[in-house]
């Protein structure tokens, strides 16, 4: 039973990691979209604030929800190094 569970252990983690990256990824694609819209400020302003902190309440019994939620925190974490949400945004997401 062990070896079973070592194996369900490991097949989690792998489809963990690639629900995120598809975060990644849908997260991306949407900032990239505002960025040629002219509105990737005011994108990265929602995603950082009450707004989207109230979206991602309203809908947690959705799973692509609380992947773009997790996909926006490990962004916060990663961007308290630069100055600049936006930059770090542009650099973290590669938005062209």
């Amino acid at each position: 039973m062990k070896v079973l569970l070592g194996d369900l252990d490991e097949q989690v983690l792998q489809a963990q990691a690639q629900i995120l990256k598809q975060g990644k990824i849908l997260l991306g694609d949407w900032l990239q979209k505002a960025n040629e819209e002219g509105g990737l400020e005011q994108a990265i302003d929602w995603l950082l604030g009450n707004d989207a902190d109230r979206y991602f309440n309203n809908n947690r019994h959705n799973l692509a929800v609380q992947m773009i939620r997790s996909i926006t925190q490990e962004y916060e974490i990663r961007d308290e190094h630069l100055d600049d949400p936006y930059e770090a945004a542009r650099i973290w997401f590669k938005l062209k």
